[in-house]
């Protein structure tokens, strides 16, 4: 069985219960199957590093999430495939990642913790899908079993999931003003009726009409008021890319043109809030302010700061062999102790794999890493076009520079550059210490 549990500690805390409740059981223990076996995790445990995962380890039941270390997850994941781990306790993102098929899949609970909405929210529906087909994979199993523990508001939810007949709900209004702003610059909108027009065009006003209250709209409301609703949301839109210069419109915002920014956003495939902190950037930025305006992009708000990664982060930060090109510093111009915030993780992250040689090692956060690079050098390209258009060429020569740099994960003065020809890596890098 796989058990999908909404956090790292979660995931960890459900291990050691059932893992204390089969222990209590003696030879009645229900995941442990044969002496052989007890043997292969006995031995298992003996070569893993984390304590609490060994304790669980030998009653037949393990944990797996980003905080374990590159070994310990292999570890689990090879005693779970062979069928000596009978229980693994996990978070949901080994849905998306890992083939770990399992008989039974067990969703602790269909929520999490938002903290950009700071509060409890239902797992997007393609997620739990994503969970539930875990269970009885061909060809190892002809069946499955699925158990849901949801909150009796929310069963029906799931009942219809299971069935078929959710309806889909539209995802167009939390970005509607990329979209519109793409249609601006095709030239398929060229004036506010037209704006109206193809917003009531939408499913987006198909599932309103017939669910306002998912969109925050009281039911009932009539259709004059509905549309009203709808043009109020297109003004809105429009008035947000005409403040931040994205398009033109006259007097009376009834005509509307596409400016050179509003075609480098959708050129770029960025989102609006994304590019706001790039037209309000100084007409002289340095490659720190440059990367600073990377690391607060919308594109990589997912990325979170946790706990247990705060003092990897905090001793990469203090540099103490001078590695890093940039540090995270606090209003005294001093380098922060501690780093507090998202923004502060990515700006460590991306300098520390930047010097060609990097400290971090953990597979969770070298995923964050690879998205931040990738995320950044497509930012960095748009910043060159954009600070070409408003002629501020010291700005755009960094903004090139630093899309090289995120795209070969290195910086252009790094001792490490021979990395980027074929067939050379650190280790033959580093004995030739190429200086340019």
């Amino acid at each position: 069985a796989l058990v999908f549990c909404s956090t790292r500690k979660g995931a960890q805390e459900a291990a050691q219960c059932l893992s204390q409740t089969a222990g209590s059981l003696g030879y009645s223990n229900p995941f442990m199957k044969s002496m052989q076996q007890y043997e292969h995790l006995r031995e298992a445990s003996l070569t893993c590093s984390d304590k609490q995962l060994q304790s669980c380890i030998v009653h037949g039941v393990g944990f797996h999430n980003g905080g374990l270390c590159l070994k310990d997850r292999s570890l689990v994941e090879g005693l779970f495939l062979k069928g000596d781990l009978q229980i693994l306790c996990t978070t949901n993102t080994l849905a998306h990642g890992i083939n770990l098929p399992a008989h039974t899949v067990v969703i602790k609970s269909t929520q999490f913790f938002n903290k950009e909405k700071g509060s409890y929210v239902e797992y997007e529906r393609s997620m739990v899908l994503q969970m539930c087909g875990r269970a009885g994979r061909p060809p190892f199993d002809d069946t499955g079993t699925v158990v849901i523990m949801t909150r009796r508001e929310t069963v029906h939810l799931y009942e219809n999931l299971l069935s078929g007949c959710e309806m889909v709900e539209s995802q167009l209004l939390p970005c509607a003003v990329e979209h519109l702003n793409a249609e601006i610059v095709q030239l398929t909108v060229s004036d506010i009726t037209l704006a109206i027009e193809w917003l009531k065009c939408s499913y987006l006003y198909i599932r309103i009409k017939k669910n306002p209250e998912h969109y925050g709209i009281k039911r009932g409301i009539p259709r004059d008021l509905l549309e009203k609703q709808m043009r109020d949301i297109c003004v809105e839109k429009i008035h947000e890319l005409g403040e931040y210069g994205l398009i033109w419109t006259d007097g009376d915002g009834f005509s509307l043109k596409p400016l050179e920014p509003g075609r480098l956003m959708t050129k770029f495939y960025l989102k609006f809030d994304t590019m706001k902190l790039i037209v309000k950037a100084s007409a002289c930025c340095s490659l720190e302010d440059l990367l600073h305006i990377i690391c607060r992009s919308a594109e990589i708000s997912w990325i979170q700061l946790r706990r247990n990664e705060k003092k990897t982060l905090n001793d990469i930060n203090s540099d103490k062999e001078g590695r890093l090109r940039f540090h995270v510093v606090s209003e005294n111009g001093k380098k922060k102790k501690r780093i507090q915030t998202r923004e502060d993780k990515i700006f460590v992250l991306v300098n520390d794999c930047l010097t060609g040689d990097p400290l971090m090692h953990d597979l969770s956060l070298n995923q964050e890493t690879n998205s931040i690079c990738s995320n950044g050098c497509r930012i960095a390209k748009c910043m060159k076009e954009y600070f070409i258009y408003k002629r501020s060429y010291r700005s755009a020569i960094n903004s090139m520079l630093l899309a090289k740099c995120l795209d070969q994960k290195l910086w252009e003065s790094s001792l490490f550059l021979l990395k980027q020809l074929p067939g050379i890596g650190i280790v033959t890098a580093k004995v030739i210490n190429f200086e340019p």
